[in-house]
């Protein structure tokens, strides 16, 4: 969760993202860093719409891409 990884910038423009009418949106950051507060932030109250959740670094990240649509 550091600044290379555009963290803060996609946890500052969650919030401008409209969904569709009857969508809802769930974002997973797995990570540990600069940005943690940022993003616990979110999670704990994430804008209309949204489930944000914040988990610890995973040693398999490659075998979770197929539980996500959009990485």
């Amino acid at each position: 969760l550091e600044d290379q990884k555009g963290v803060d910038v996609l946890a500052r423009a969650l919030p401008l993202v409209r969904l569709p009418e009857g969508t809802r949106g769930e974002l997973t950051f797995l990570g540990h860093g600069k940005h943690e507060s940022l993003v616990s932030t979110l999670a704990a109250r994430p804008p209309p719409g949204w489930t944000v959740h914040l988990r610890p670094p995973v040693g398999d990240l490659p075998g979770r891409f197929r539980d996500h649509d959009i990485l």
